[in-house]
C-alpha cells in the first residue's frame, strides 16, 4: 500500500489543527451567547408594557413625581418633605428620560404613562446588559459553560424577568451590583487597581440608586 493510500485509511483517526479547533470553539461560543442576548431582549420586550397605561406597580410613580418636583414643574411641598431622603441616582435618570421624551414628543405635552413606558424600555436595555455581566461573572469563576448558564438563569427566570423591566431603581441596582462583583473578580485575577476602582464606583452607585445595598461594596473590600 502506498503512502497516499495509507493516509486515507478509515481506521486512522483524523485530528484537526489546534487553530481550527479554537476557531470552531470561538464561533460556537459566540453563537450561544448571541442567542442568550437575543432571548433576554425578546422576553423583556414582549413583557415590559404589561398593563400600561395602568400602573401595576404603584412605586413606579414615586421617582417620577420626585423628578417633576426637582425640575420645578411641580412645587409640591408634601412630596419635597416626604421624599427628602430618596436616593438621587434614579431620580436623575427619570429627569433625563423626561427631558428626552419631551424633546422628541410629537405634541407639546407628554402623558405620565409615556414617561413610564420610556423608563421601562430603558430598564429592558439595562436588564440585557445585566445578563451579560452576570454571564461574565460565571465565566470568570468556572469557564464559558458556567457563564452561559448563569446568563441563562438571569435572562429567563420568571421572577427576574418580571422585576427586571420596571420603571424602578431595581434594574439599575442589579446592574451596578453585578458590575461590582465582576470587576472585583477581574481585579483579583489581574491584580489590577483599575478594575478594583471600577468595583468601588459600581458599589457606590448601587447605594445611590437604592441606599440599602451596602453589600455591593463587599467584593471591593475583600479584594482590596
Amino acid at each position: 500500500m502506498s503512502l497516499s493510500q495509507s493516509s486515507l485509511s478509515p481506521n486512522q483517526p483524523v485530528s484537526l489543527p489546534p487553530s481550527t479547533v479554537r476557531t470552531r470553539s470561538v464561533i460556537l461560543t459566540s453563537m450561544l451567547f448571541l442567542v442568550l442576548i437575543l432571548g433576554a431582549f425578546i422576553i423583556r420586550w414582549l413583557t415590559f408594557e404589561r398593563y400600561l397605561p395602568y400602573l401595576d406597580y404603584g412605586d413606579e410613580g414615586v421617582p417620577f413625581v420626585i423628578a417633576l418636583n426637582w425640575r420645578g414643574l411641580e412645587n409640591n411641598a408634601y412630596v419635597a418633605q416626604r421624599y427628602a431622603g430618596y436616593p438621587p441616582a434614579y431620580v436623575l435618570v427619570n429627569m433625563g428620560v423626561q427631558r428626552l421624551g419631551e424633546l422628541f414628543a410629537p405634541r407639546p405635552w407628554v402623558l405620565p404613562t409615556e414617561h413610564i413606558y420610556n423608563l421601562r424600555l430603558l430598564a429592558v436595555v439595562v436588564g440585557v446588559v445585566t445578563t451579560l455581566v452576570i454571564a461574565n461573572i460565571g465565566w470568570q469563576l468556572a469557564g464559558p459553560s458556567a457563564g452561559w448558564l448563569a446568563g441563562f438563569v438571569w435572562a429567563f427566570a420568571p421572577i427576574i424577568v418580571e422585576h427586571n423591566s420596571l420603571a424602578l431603581p431595581d434594574p439599575f441596582v442589579y446592574l451596578t451590583c453585578a458590575v461590582a462583583v465582576a470587576a472585583a473578580l477581574r481585579a483579583c485575577i489581574k491584580k489590577s487597581p483599575w478594575w478594583l476602582t471600577v468595583s468601588l464606583i459600581s458599589g457606590i452607585l448601587a447605594i445611590y440608586f437604592k441606599l440599602w445595598p451596602i453589600h455591593a461594596l463587599v467584593p471591593w473590600g475583600l479584594v482590596a
